[in-house]
């Protein structure tokens, strides 16, 4: 899906990073299980329409999931960095 986008890793990143200080806040105070278990649910749910091993995504697909996948994305550099801040200091 992401390579679908048609942009580079620099492009995506920077089309991704519009994150309010609000959702910022929110997201950092949060435990990363919170993130990861959403996740699954997620990919749990999303894997029910793929009914075939090695089945190729449609564009409807795509489509209909990429916020998700924008939005999972978001969400796990934002944990990632409050991570890695943390851990070395701001």
């Amino acid at each position: 899906m992401i390579e679908s986008q048609q942009l580079s890793y620099t492009e995506y990143s920077t089309y991704l990073d519009h994150v309010t200080p609000v959702q910022l806040a929110t997201w950092q105070k949060q435990p990363i299980s919170k993130w990861l278990y959403d996740s699954y649910v997620i990919s749990d749910t999303l894997r029910m329409e793929i009914k075939q091993p090695n089945q190729r995504l449609s564009y409807d697909y795509n489509f209909r999931h990429l916020h998700t996948l924008n939005d999972q994305l978001l969400k796990g550099g934002i944990h990632l960095a409050g991570l890695l801040n943390e851990i070395f200091g701001s």
